[in-house]
């Protein structure tokens, strides 16, 4: 068997790990983002942030947007860190199965209006309506969710595609077929 039949089976770098650094900047970018507007509401004087929130009913929906903004600067930054481990992939999904599972509790729980997950400025602020901003936080874990699905499904077919076993002789493809 000549040598480059052998490295044309081997595959040096799979095409999901070229994307991995590039979406987990930017779902760390976005993350910093949504935490930043959320970190401005709380330091608003919005009374509508005063109320109690659907889901976690002890604490304002003021204390909550901290707490999330407090947590996706945390996964922006582990983000940051882990831009090019596949690690990135299990706590994006995470993140967003926390967020699903809030907004799905606070359905179940009677709350039928928009979310407050840019930290309503958007929200509150006449040029932009209501309707878009929770179109943009839908948008965003949306994307999220299909870019995880999606680069981890790459992931592993790419896995089991790396194959550095040296290609089979021709003696041994007739013995194995006997």
């Amino acid at each position: 068997m000549e040598p480059h039949e052998n490295q044309s089976r081997m595959i040096t770098r799979e095409p999901w790990r070229r994307l991995l650094p590039i979406f987990s900047l930017s779902v760390g970018g976005a993350l910093w983002v949504t935490a930043v507007l959320k970190l401005s509401a709380v330091a608003a004087a919005i009374p509508e942030l005063d109320s109690p929130d659907p889901v976690f009913g002890v604490l304002t929906t003021r204390q909550i947007l901290l707490l999330a903004a407090v947590l996706e600067v945390a996964v922006g930054r582990q983000l940051l860190r882990w831009q090019e481990d596949p690690r990135a992939l299990g706590l994006i999904a995470w993140l967003v199965i926390a967020f699903l599972a809030y907004r799905g509790a606070a359905w179940f729980n009677g709350w039928r209006g928009p979310c407050h997950c840019l930290g309503g400025r958007y929200g509150w602020a006449y040029f932009v309506p209501v309707y878009l901003q929770d179109g943009l936080t839908k948008l965003l874990l949306l994307w999220m969710l299909f870019g995880t699905g999606i680069l981890s499904w790459w992931a592993g077919r790419g896995s089991r595609a790396t194959d550095t076993r040296p290609a089979p002789t021709r003696a041994e493809e007739v013995s194995a077929h006997e």
